[in-house]
């Protein structure tokens, strides 16, 4: 490490010198490594291990003396961790090793990680997650705190405004915006899969943004204001608990380069687990072409999930159900005939039949109005947004 400024040393030929460390130091690039080594290490020593699914998530599940399974999932996230187990002595007595080694803050059951607000029932096993907080700290930063809600987070029929519009200046634009659309971008992962298609469209303004993007990620802002009650909700006991997913994509719309947007959901005890709006990477030649090449996302989706609960033991029935408002693509997808229209299509796209034809996934067509992945394609109209959103399980609580 390079000596601080104005202690230099030299060695006797007048060479600076520099510090050898003996430990890693907080902030260096290595530091987070170094304390992800050691902190693997404790919770091995314990009889922990490592998923392979996800390395920040920690497993024990053994037999005790007694006969009684004990099951217990720590996830860590640099120096924040979160806990849950069958046993109340056991977790407490990993709670102490941990505190003995480095020392702990316990916070007791969880009512806030990462920014993300947790809620629960235990007599029904019901779970609500939100970002209220969040949201409020984001609104006060942009002074949006008093501003207008509106009903949708982009306008369908001018995302960035019209051409006549006349849009403030923005200091520093470039850095702003990047700011704002990243911390928009940790609301859409985390908890409002709603405006999902929305950041996904802003992100692609960060290398050239306006005033008028900047105008139009604020208004995202204003719609978060007004549905800031929304919460996802898992565990309701009049939806399928099993996973299951919807898959959707548009056709051509982005008017720059024609590429299709992708857009695909999972869910697991009646919410959200995973979702994603991107674009795809060719041109497709055809809607059936690019509902295809969305349908194979999110069956690689699907397959991380179906790894990560196996991972934890759960064995949940197959197949899973993936669920598309496009005939050829499901049809394409579990009937493994060449065609001269599809023929051109590249291999990667065409593993998911072999999942089809196996049993792990079983495709189902649905009419439009009920894919609520159509929420995370394009913006829609008032009526169909909120009719999707409901089935994105964002309810007000």
């Amino acid at each position: 490490m390079k000596q601080p400024r104005g202690f230099e040393r030299y060695s006797d030929a007048g060479v600076l010198l520099v510090c050898l460390l003996l430990r890693s130091l907080y902030g260096l690039k290595q530091a987070a490594f170094d304390w992800y080594v050691t902190l693997s290490k404790l919770l091995e020593e314990l009889g922990f291990s490592r998923s392979d699914i996800d390395l920040a998530v920690f497993i024990f599940d053994k037999l005790e003396r007694d006969g009684r399974r004990v099951i217990c999932i720590i996830v860590w996230h640099v120096d924040d961790g979160l806990g849950g187990c069958n046993s109340r002595y056991f977790l407490n007595w990993v709670k102490g090793k941990i505190g003995e080694r480095f020392g702990i803050s316990d916070l007791g059951p969880v009512s806030l990680y990462l920014g993300i607000e947790i809620e629960r029932r235990r007599e029904t096993r019901e779970a609500w997650i939100h970002q209220e907080s969040y949201i409020d700290h984001v609104c006060d930063e942009y002074r949006m705190g008093e501003a207008n809600p509106v009903s949708l987070p982009m306008d369908p029929n001018h995302p960035f405004g019209v051409d006549t519009d006349v849009f403030p200046s923005v200091p520093d634009l470039e850095h702003a915006y990047k700011k704002i659309v990243g911390e928009l971008t940790y609301l859409a992962t985390c908890s409002r899969p709603d405006i999902a298609q929305t950041v996904q469209r802003l992100a692609q303004q960060c290398a050239h943004a306006e005033p008028r993007h900047f105008a139009a990620a604020k208004r995202v802002l204003r719609y978060l204001k007004g549905t800031r009650s929304l919460h996802i909700h898992y565990g309701n006991p009049n939806v399928n608990h099993l996973p299951y997913a919807y898959s959707d994509s548009d056709w051509a719309t982005c008017p720059a380069d024609r590429v299709s947007v992708s857009g695909y959901i999972w869910f697991y005890y009646g919410g959200p687990v995973a979702h994603a709006s991107k674009k795809q990477h060719t041109l497709a030649l055809s809607s059936t072409e690019a509902e295809y090449m969305a349908l194979s996302a999110c069956v690689q989706e699907g397959l991380w999930l179906r790894s990560a609960l196996l991972s934890l033991n759960q064995t949940p029935p197959l197949p899973f159900v993936v669920q598309a408002d496009n005939t050829g693509a499901v049809s394409l997808s579990t009937s493994p005939v060449n065609h001269p229209r599809t023929k051109h299509i590249d291999i990667r796209y065409h593993f998911l039949r072999e999942h089809v034809s196996k049993g792990v996934f079983d495709l189902r067509w649905i009419p439009t109005h009920q894919n609520v992945a159509d929420v995370l394609t394009k913006p829609l109209p008032r009526a169909s947004f909120q009719g999707h959103r409901t089935g994105l399980s964002l309810v007000p609580r």
